[in-house]
């Protein structure tokens, strides 16, 4: 009976285990300024970004464990690697914002 907590996973190497993620995400931005007088500017300012949710994920660490027991005594190696656990995802937000400044 699986409980939902653990991955039965037949594959014993990290590569075919985890998979590498290296998104940097984009971002539009373009805004509008305009003087009121001679003191007075407002702004408007509108952007778009295509991200993901990585700053929000927690991390786990493994280790990999392989011993050779054909030598005593038994050889054993291992690799450690951090990997972000919770679901990944990529997202659109949209920002809108304005500004009305006063020099005077």
């Amino acid at each position: 009976m699986d409980n939902g907590a653990s991955i039965i996973d037949t594959r014993t190497d990290i590569d075919t285990r985890t998979e590498e993620r290296d998104f940097q995400g984009t971002r539009f931005e373009i805004g509008w300024t305009y003087q009121l007088k001679s003191y007075n500017f407002f702004g408007i300012n509108i952007s778009k970004d295509y991200t993901d949710n990585s700053s929000l994920l927690t991390s786990t660490t493994f280790k990999f464990k392989t011993v050779d027991d054909t030598v005593t005594p038994n050889l054993e190696t291992s690799d450690e690697i951090t990997v972000l656990a919770d679901p990944h995802d990529r997202y659109n937000k949209y920002q809108i914002s304005t500004k009305l400044q006063n020099y005077s």
